[in-house]
């Protein structure tokens, strides 16, 4: 086993390694002028790119979006006008409720319960049209 370390030993002794002039590596000139500018202009680039698709994203979901707020507001508006009203419109809206109601129970229900449900959907109505909140 010791023979055999020597032997290894022996070998790497025996080969030379090259000698290195260090005065002679030169490192590879970098023009840093040019490698910024075209960082810069590869940074201008994905930043273009990425304002277009943000921009193209937003454009299609405002397309959309825009006019369901459009509907939205105008149906907001009528109902706040028609519940300021309410009172003008009283008779019709008690009446209209306490019948339709009354219809639905009728027809599932029968005529008794139809007309006590639609008598109490009546005074439901006139209470909250009526009365001073």
């Amino acid at each position: 086993m010791k023979d055999e370390k020597d032997s290894v030993l022996s070998k790497a002794k025996s080969l030379k390694m090259p000698e290195i002039d260090l005065k002679s590596l030169k490192l590879p000139e970098i023009d840093i002028h040019s490698t910024i500018k075209t960082g810069v202009n590869k940074t201008n680039s994905l930043l273009f790119t990425l304002e277009a698709k943000k921009s193209e994203a937003s454009n299609f979901a405002s397309s959309r979006i825009r006019p369901l707020v459009t509907q939205a507001k105008r149906a907001t508006t009528k109902a706040f006008t028609v519940y300021e009203n309410r009172k003008n419109y009283g008779p019709q809206i008690v009446t209209g409720s306490a019948v339709a109601v009354g219809i639905l129970v009728a027809a599932r229900r029968g005529k008794v319960p139809g007309a006590l449900m639609g008598g109490i959907t009546g005074a439901a109505a006139a209470k909250n049209i009526y009365s001073e909140v």
